[in-house]
């Protein structure tokens, strides 16, 4: 994979993992979108990284990630990396939800972990959205996304 020339969002990128991933796609010459919940923090790796853009997210709460989307999608319609490194802990039920079930409960925590650039153009609508009929926001048997369990 090319670390440079690209467009990435990294949810979670402000501390960790997350920030670290940032910095090097930035070295590299990526254009870099890191948002998390807390602003403080979001200020801090502004400070410590310079060209990052920031966004303040709480990918727990669908309002919030409509916003993210819409943001993005407006200000950065070119990204072709996805990086879902925020952590969301629900207790729910990953035997039943892989066997068919899928729940609006375990959506922060079923974002696939990778959207296809083409798949991103293609669609026009970037992010998945939660289904109204189903709550589901892309799980494994449900999506035509790829999707990512970490158990």
């Amino acid at each position: 994979m090319r670390m440079d020339g690209n467009t990435v969002l990294i949810t979670g990128g402000a501390t960790g993992i997350g920030f670290s991933m940032a910095k090097l796609f930035r070295q590299r010459g990526s254009v870099v979108i890191i948002c998390s919940r807390r602003e403080d923090r979001l200020a801090q790796a502004a400070r410590e990284l310079s060209g990052i853009h920031t966004i303040k997210c709480d990918v727990a709460d669908s309002g919030s990630r409509n916003e993210l989307f819409r943001r993005v999608n407006g200000n950065f319609p070119e990204v072709n990396i996805l990086v879902n490194n925020a952590g969301v802990q629900r207790d729910i039920d990953l035997v039943h939800m892989l066997l068919g079930g899928c729940s609006a409960e375990a959506a922060p925590v079923l974002v696939p972990s990778s959207v296809p650039c083409k798949d991103v153009k293609a669609r026009r609508s970037g992010l998945p959205q939660a289904d109204a009929a189903t709550g589901c926001f892309g799980c494994a048997s449900c999506s035509p996304l790829p999707a990512y369990f970490a158990v």
